[in-house]
């Protein structure tokens, strides 16, 4: 744990520090989302790594990259003389008003609760803090931007894992009751054989009245017995036609509930964690709420990644924020790679080209520093790779 002033209000927090090492990638994707973390404490082995990305102050919601800047904001100089001021003023400004975005945002935050919505949320945070003075590191928003893309891929992901067991599960039942059904019909017909048997045992006979007496009360023992079954069936019958509706009900249900297009964030969010107790049923309605104050919400990962992409490509366009070579390689990729999975193939194309042109001739500039050109390589080699599979891709789409 590490203890922060918070800027803005003065409070001391504890903020959990994680710290290099403590997990594992496996892989990553295409544009650097981390798959298959593997933390070396099991405690936090369902845990997000982003849930940690950002630290929001639990008084005043303020809300920053937890970043060493953070952890030595008051040693800034800078920080201290040209913007703190105003970040503190506009925050406090905005936290007043009944119903602000902050406070909404804020509110809604329970990381034990619901970690995949909290994680969400403190990006938000981030972001509208970023950019509630007007001064704003585009670069940086498009980070955070890109951040909550890879939180909706990694919940609809593990939602579809458990949409895939459902229809198996669903399956397996299905199959049971008509199999049930089967030996049902089966069962029906024995019995109706039964009592052609007992007609057949017991005929309508002359003869000695003692006798004929004798056997017309084990017929009526018979049948009574028989009559108790066939009561018992009749039960039976309704309760699988029961079953049966509910199954064909469970399915449609499940075939509802699964969008086509658009992955949106449905995960289940407690009324009472919500600002002035507004009722939403799910994270994607109270996010939609929000929207309609602050549009940049994006409720899926599409949103996120077009939010990312317009903030990336502002950042590379102006060169204000990105100061280093390898980072302007990275930021031109990220641009190329996100227009490629939003379905802008033109544009990408553009963009892996600028990146092995500038990547290209970063490398043959310092082709003598191997450790200086190591991430620029993998990137261009990355970028061709990509850039095959979005002529593809654009072909496809002819």
């Amino acid at each position: 744990m590490a203890k922060v002033e918070c800027p803005v209000c003065g409070q001391i927090n504890e903020f959990e520090n994680i710290k290099a090492g403590a997990y594992t990638e496996t892989k990553r994707d295409t544009d650097f989302c981390p798959r298959g973390v593997i933390w070396t404490n099991p405690e936090f082995q369902n845990m997000n790594p982003l849930l940690y990305f950002m630290a929001t102050c639990p008084s005043c919601f303020y809300t920053h990259e937890f970043s060493q800047s953070l952890k030595e904001w008051k040693k800034d100089r800078f920080f201290a003389t040209h913007q703190l001021n105003l970040i503190q003023e506009r925050h406090k400004q905005e936290a007043k008003q009944e119903g602000s975005v902050i406070n909404r945002l804020g509110e809604a935050l329970d990381p034990e609760g619901h970690p995949f919505e909290s994680a969400v949320i403190k990006l938000l945070l981030g972001i509208y803090e970023e950019k509630l003075t007007g001064e704003y590191n585009a670069l940086d928003v498009g980070r955070y931007y890109l951040r909550i893309a890879w939180l909706y891929r990694e919940n609809w992901e593990e939602k579809d894992s458990a949409r895939k067991v459902n229809r198996i599960n669903l399956s397996s039942l299905e199959k049971s009751l008509k199999q049930l059904r089967s030996h049902f019909q089966d069962y029906v017909e024995e019995i109706s054989d039964i009592l052609t048997s007992v007609e057949a045992c017991f005929p309508a006979q002359m003869g000695i009245a003692e006798i004929d007496q004798k056997k017309d009360q084990l017929k009526i023992r018979y049948l009574r017995g028989l009559n108790k079954i066939k009561e018992d069936i009749s039960s039976l019958r309704v309760s699988l036609d029961e079953l049966t509706d509910i199954c064909a009900e469970k399915q449609n249900l499940s075939l509802d509930s699964e969008p086509e297009n658009i992955k949106t964030a449905e995960e289940l969010i407690p009324g009472k964690s919500l600002y002035i107790g507004k009722n939403h049923l799910t994270f994607a309605n109270f996010l939609s709420s929000l929207k309609e104050v602050w549009p940049e919400i994006p409720l899926n990962e599409y949103e996120a990644m077009k939010l990312a992409l317009k903030y990336y490509k502002q950042s590379y366009q102006d060169a204000e924020d990105i100061s280093q070579e390898n980072q302007r390689i990275q930021a031109a990729y990220l641009i190329a790679e996100l227009s490629r999975r939003v379905g802008d193939y033109q544009e990408a194309e553009s963009y892996f080209g600028e990146v092995k042109r500038i990547g290209q001739a970063f490398i043959q500039r310092n082709q003598d520093d191997v450790n200086k050109i190591a991430l620029a390589e993998k990137i261009v080699a990355l970028a061709k790779k990509q850039g095959k599979l979005n002529m593809v891709e654009a072909e496809a789409q002819v």
